[in-house]
């Protein structure tokens, strides 16, 4: 488990700031009782201190966006204050690193045009003019960070309110400075935009997609978040795809599949939103339970991390006539894996141009457990579901092995899944029963299940499974490794939390 720490150069928004802002900014009132945090509270007590920003009129500026005063992250104040925070917090507590949280400018300067979407008005609350870029702060933490350590960021571009790139395909970001400092980060205009609206809608072929990742703006050797959500993950929309949208399982396939770092939140994979939250949206149903959706994630994540072309490998597409499907070649090194998925509400057929394999070459799809021979590498026709994928291999690459209970975040006691757990962690009392899905096309020889690096049982048939009742209390480490019948081999694991004082010692 990675622990991350957040910051953010901002205040908590406030009833200060209405009428100062942008006319398409919701009314955020985190702050109601005008607090306003710990800077807003440190600059109030040491007005001769350089935190807040001011505006033209001389009072404290407000962030067009509603999200509170602006901060001047450029003063030795400001960074001291933010240093001894990362030496405290997070390296005197042990973070594995840190989020930096709206790293986006959020002030604006007389004569400024600020832009949303395709919207756009002059600066609502012009600051007095200055360089209020946050990047030195973040340059000085990344001084002090330990090696190990990781930045993340919100945003890979500190102004992307100056222009209408979001109105305009390919919806690139002007700039991503951010890159400098961060080690990866997440970027709406791939999240909002493009996989939003464009891809789950065919509004793109496969060609164009590849191209955009291809051409996607990302320096310093840095890399993005892949993930469905949305800037707000309380409206109606997000909520009811990932709940009830079969789109939402392709979708997921692509996130796992393309270049960068998948990411997942909450009430995908670990419980279902709240019951007061669905009635406020008007879902009455929820169609995919979290338990389905959890058991895609894990199975495309197992393919994933067992199998470096979809990690880190080069992209193309090879969709080349038929049915509208998304069809591309991860490669890295020898190493090649061919991607398929389908977003049509039918079956899809799709011709694809494999020429760079010989003909007859066998193909498994480690997704669904199925065999293709290329008979015509040139023009290779094949069938997708109605909303469904194919991840396809060489034969002879690595198996795909995935431990299906316990689950992630789930309390289990004596062998009973019961409820999720509050913080995620999976928690088992008594004995239990582990429980391992291997598939692989010449066929899975066995699967072997180590309790803390220690082998304690080989399965050589399905299901692959072994009871676990000894003597364990503690954090502990399960692990399945797979082999198929070339002795090739791949693993999953899941740490655990177990009590267990009436098993064997």
């Amino acid at each position: 488990m990675i622990t991350m720490f957040q910051i953010a150069t901002t205040t908590p928004p406030s009833p200060i700031c209405r009428g100062r802002v942008a006319p398409w900014t919701r009314t955020i009132d985190y702050d109601r009782e005008g607090i306003g945090g710990y800077l807003y509270q440190y600059q109030i007590a040491n007005r001769d201190k350089d935190i807040l920003v001011r505006n033209l009129d001389g009072e404290y500026a407000c962030e067009f966006n509603g999200f509170g005063l602006v901060v001047n992250p450029q003063s030795e104040d400001v960074i001291r204050i933010f240093r001894e925070l990362y030496e405290r917090e997070i390296n005197g507590r042990g973070f594995d690193g840190l989020r930096l949280d709206h790293p986006a400018i959020s002030y604006c300067f007389s004569g400024d045009t600020i832009w949303h979407g395709c919207e756009h008005c002059p600066c609502p609350d012009p600051a007095v003019p200055g360089n209020y870029s946050p990047l030195r702060l973040y340059r000085t933490l990344r001084d002090i960070k330990k090696s190990d350590q990781i930045f993340t960021s919100e945003d890979p571009c500190t102004y992307p309110w100056i222009s209408d790139w979001a109105c305009n395909y390919p919806h690139y970001r002007p700039f991503t400075d951010m890159d400098e400092v961060a080690d990866i980060s997440e970027d709406y205009a791939f999240t909002l935009i493009i996989l939003r609206h464009y891809v789950p809608e065919n509004k793109i072929s496969s060609d164009e997609f590849v191209k955009w990742l291809n051409n996607e703006p990302i320096s310093h050797g840095r890399t993005r978040y892949r993930m469905w959500r949305n800037w707000n993950l309380f409206d109606f929309a997000p909520i009811n795809f990932f709940l009830n949208d079969p789109r939402y399982f392709p979708t997921v396939t692509l996130l796992c599949t393309i270049p960068g770092v998948p990411k997942v939140t909450q009430w995908e994979i670990i419980e279902e939103p709240p019951e007061e939250l669905l009635d406020t949206l008007g879902i009455k149903e929820i169609k995919f339970p979290v338990e389905d959706r959890r058991a895609h994630w894990k199975k495309v994540l197992s393919i994933r991390n067992n199998n470096d072309a979809l990690k880190y490998g080069s992209i193309r597409n090879i969709w080349k006539s038929g049915d509208e499907t998304y069809a591309y070649l991860r490669e890295y090194g020898e190493e090649r894996v061919i991607v398929v998925i389908n977003f049509l509400n039918r079956e899809a057929t799709s011709t694809l141009d494999l020429s760079f394999l010989e003909n007859e070459t066998v193909l498994y799809d480690m997704l669904n457990n199925k065999t293709f021979r290329v008979a015509d590498s040139c023009n290779f026709t094949i069938s997708i579901p109605a909303y469904g994928s194919r991840i396809l291999f060489l034969k002879g690459n690595k198996p795909a092995v995935y431990i299906k209970k316990p689950t992630d975040g789930y309390l289990y006691i004596l062998d009973r899944k019961v409820m999720p757990t509050i913080f995620g962690n999976t928690i088992i009392l008594g004995r239990i029963t582990i429980e391992a899905d291997a598939s692989d096309e010449e066929g899975i020889e066995k699967v072997e299940f180590y309790i803390n690096g220690n082998i304690r049982f080989t399965d050589y048939s399905e299901p692959f499974s072994w009871l676990w009742d000894e003597f364990a209390v503690g954090k502990h480490v399960i692990k399945v490794v797979a082999y198929d019948n070339k002795e090739n081999k791949a693993e999953d694991k899941i740490n655990v939390i177990i009590f267990n004082l009436g098993g064997k010692k």
